[in-house]
Parts: structure tokens; sequence; C-alpha cells
């Protein structure tokens, strides 16, 4: 996992370097020319096979053409990490950000590979990870300023938040040890409502959150949470009220504004489907792709008696 927001970022510039090099088009190129190379030893190995009257003799054909085609995919791959690794950091020079992050990132993901492959992080399996990636990036690092370059104070604590969210999501009863109530910072707090919520103690994690709120009332993400919370308990009223706050913090978030007009679909009148509709006509110009919010806007059409 990521220890830090300047190790995302450089993930994240990495990726960038994948869609600007168009390497998923390329790949199914490679993918299919693969495939139809192993597809014709496969038939040279079975008629290999016929005519010597020997089956060792096929199935070594066969293996030997599969055995290629797999060395030219991890081959086209590992050029395409390496592009990626140069692009990104490319990227994050030119946005006045510096590699290093990425840096950490990579030298950790190397020490996977001594792992057995079902110990690795997914990560390290779908992105092939050589000595030489890593020393390229190293020296790229070098000749571009020894001084790393952090995201704000602002930044880092959102990404605390953010991890400290996850973890408590998936892993809720270690959570109550990583952020025990001694710690009464807002990320452990945060976590600590999170883990509640998600061991079924509604009511000490809208508590928690109720004290989160008092603390900081603008934060759309505690209102969120608790519309979350209150909608999955079937409190439709109370969760509107929640989600209502959240989205008016911020507008521009079409994940909020969805969500809110998720729960007033289900109060289910004509007020609350108006407004839901409208909600979502916002959210669907936002985020033009979300099959979610399409249905959703659907749904409030469908109620208002309406063609959409």
């Amino acid at each position: 996992e990521a220890g830090s927001a300047e190790e995302v970022i450089g993930v994240m510039a990495h990726e960038t370097g994948h869609i600007a090099g168009g390497h998923l088009i390329r790949l199914r190129g490679t993918v299919q020319s693969a495939s139809t190379q192993a597809i014709l030893t496969t038939l040279l190995g079975i008629a290999a096979a016929i005519g010597t009257g020997r089956g060792d003799i096929g199935a070594a054909v066969i293996s030997g053409g599969q055995e290629i085609a797999n060395r030219s995919i991890l081959s086209f791959s590992r050029a395409q990490e390496a592009s990626a690794d140069a692009a990104g950091m490319s990227f994050l020079t030119a946005s006045g950000q510096s590699a290093h992050g990425f840096l950490r990132f990579m030298e950790r993901l190397g020490e996977q590979d001594l792992l057995p492959a079902n110990r690795q992080v997914e990560y390290a399996r779908t992105h092939p990870l050589t000595r030489n990636r890593v020393q390229a990036i190293r020296a790229y690092v070098s000749q571009h300023g020894t001084e790393e370059i952090k995201v704000s104070p602002e930044m880092a604590e959102r990404f605390a938040r953010m991890q400290a969210k996850l973890r408590a999501y998936l892993f809720p009863r270690i959570a109550f040890q990583r952020f025990p109530a001694s710690d009464q910072s807002v990320t452990a707090q945060y976590a600590r409502a999170v883990a509640l919520w998600r061991t079924d103690d509604i009511s000490g994690a809208l508590k928690a959150l109720d004290r989160l709120i008092t603390e900081e009332p603008e934060n759309p993400y505690f209102h969120e949470l608790m519309g979350q919370i209150y909608f999955e308990s079937g409190k439709i009223d109370e969760a509107v009220t929640a989600y209502a706050k959240a989205a008016d913090i911020l507008p521009d978030a079409a994940l909020l504004q969805t969500s809110y007009a998720q729960a007033l679909i289900a109060k289910d009148d004509k007020p609350s489907l108006e407004l839901a509709r409208d909600r979502l006509q916002l959210a669907v110009r936002q985020e033009p792709n979300s099959p979610f919010s399409h249905r959703l806007l659907a749904r409030a059409y469908g109620g208002l008696g309406l063609e959409g």
C-alpha cells in the first residue's frame, strides 16, 4: 500500500503515462498476435504428434510455442512499464512535483519480487518490475534535484483521512487497534466512526460522526457518511437531511448529488422526485458515463410519469 500522498501521485502519474502512450490499445494487438502464434504452434504440435506417432514431440512443440507467446507479451509489457515510468516522471516534473514518492513506492514494490506470486500485491503482479526500472527512476530523481517536493499539509491530511477510512472499512477490528480511543485526532475519530458502522454499532457510529461534525461542520464527507448510515438503516428522512447538507457543501461532486437523489427517490413523493430529477441532471452533466446516475434518473422520470 502507498505510504504517502506523494506515492499515490507518483502511481497516478505512471498510469497517466500508460494512457498517454496508448498502451492498452497496443497491448490488445500484441495479445492477439501472441494468441495466433500459440494457436499455430498448437496445430503444428498436433500434426507432429500424429506424423511421428510420438505425443512427447507434439507436447514439446506446443509448450515451446506457448512459452514464446508468453515471452512476447512479457517483453512488450516491460517496455510499456518503462515508457510509462518515463512519461509519468516527466509529468511530475512539468507540474512542479518530484518523483521521490514514486521511487519509494517502486523500491517497496521491488520487495514483492521475493515473495511467492500468491502473496504478492495485485499491483506487483500486474506491473512487471525489473531492477533496471528502479535504477532508471533513481537516476531520474538524482538528475532532477535531490530535494523532495512535498504536498501541502492540507493534502497530506486528506490523504491520511482517506487511508484511515479505507482501512477501517476493510478491516474494522484492526482499525480499533490502530486508532485507539486515546487518539482524539480527526483522522482517528473518522476511522473509528467507520469501524463502528462496519461492526454494526450504528448508534456509536452516529455519535462519533456528531462529534466530528461539531468539530468540522462544513466537511461534506462527514455528512455523506451519516447519510449513508441512515439510508442503509432505513431512516430515509434523516438520510435526506444529511445528504442534502453534503451535496450543498460540495455541489460539483457528482457522487454526492447521486447519493442525495437516491435518498430522495426513496421518499417517493412528487416534490422529492422533482428535486431528485434536478440533482441527477446535474450529476450526469458532471459524470456523463455513470450508469447508476442514469438509472436513477430514469426512475425519477418514471416516478413523475415522464419519459426520459
